[in-house]
């Protein structure tokens, strides 16, 4: 991983779910411009930014998104969370449904933070992440 080799990186995704959204690429484009600009690359001033949480999360294996939340079996998962969603430990982030329907599995949280991956192609295989939760600022824990 980049972080953990002292290396910067941006990882960027724009809602994900497989799709190419004109939006998401005007973001895109528009990001790299700013960081390009930033860096003195190119001459551009910076658009106002439309941050509103920034989050970095040193730890180890942070960047090894796929490692939280896994599916226990598989099946058809169901959000029950959106994207950007504040949740605790314990919080319902969907339920998961084997192909029969004889077996619902809630899927819940095992970290408190921001809901940053949330997996939208409903079939899943046992290991699959459902989602993933960034752990959220110390000044977001405090108000929780």
């Amino acid at each position: 991983m980049a972080a953990d080799a002292g290396i910067p990186a941006i990882y960027a995704e724009y809602f994900g779910a497989a799709i190419c959204a004109a939006a998401g690429v005007e973001a895109y484009v528009a990001g790299c411009l700013n960081v390009m600009g930033e860096l003195g690359m190119v001459d551009r001033t910076a658009t106002e930014s439309c941050v509103s949480v920034v989050v970095e999360d040193d730890g180890p294996d942070s960047g090894h998104m796929q490692m939280q939340n896994q599916a226990p079996m598989a099946g058809l998962f169901e959000p029950a969370v959106s994207l950007g969603d504040s949740v605790r430990v314990g919080d319902l982030l969907g339920t998961l449904t084997d192909t029969m329907g004889d077996r619902v599995e809630p899927m819940r949280s095992q970290q408190n933070g921001i809901v940053l991956v949330l997996r939208t192609f409903p079939m899943v295989d046992v290991g699959d992440s459902i989602g993933v939760v960034l752990p959220a600022p110390r000044d977001e824990k405090s108000k929780s």
